[in-house]
């Protein structure tokens, strides 16, 4: 059984603390936004770099050979296969981030649970105090 302004302090408190959540998921919600369509257009960028048969093949007999053919057909690669890196580590932020959203939604509906427990538990408090208001005030009465 705890007092009226405990359990007032205690849903402002958690009231604080489902805000702060939901400002956090609002901030990774955001990074999440901004990150899933660069991810997208580097994929595009990968697929279109994979797929030019030019660059892929930039060494021609007779008109473009020897150690600078040989360098940029191996920077293309090597851009390649930076791009891949990078999609990659993109797709484990990406499932970072969701995860750290999930995580965020079940802290907030952990409190809001809370939160309404508090309530009722206040409600209850405030009914007893006044029941005994009421039986106090009809034993001057008598």
């Amino acid at each position: 059984k705890m007092s009226i302004q405990s359990l007032r302090n205690q849903i402002e408190e958690t009231e604080d603390k489902i805000r702060e959540c939901r400002e956090a998921q609002q901030k990774v919600e955001h990074v999440r936004g901004i990150t899933q369509p660069k991810k997208t257009n580097w994929w595009f960028s990968y697929r279109a770099l994979k797929n030019n048969e030019e660059l892929r093949n930039v060494k021609k007999e007779e008109v473009f050979e020897g150690e600078m053919a040989d360098a940029l057909k191996q920077k293309v690669a090597e851009t390649g296969q930076r791009i891949e890196e990078g999609l990659d580590k993109t797709e484990n932020l990406l499932t970072a981030l969701k995860k750290q959203i999930d995580n965020l939604k079940r802290k907030i509906e952990e409190l809001e649970a809370q939160k309404r427990r508090l309530e009722q538990e206040l409600a209850r408090e405030i009914e007893r105090e006044r029941a005994r208001a009421a039986r106090a005030s009809a034993g001057r009465r008598e």
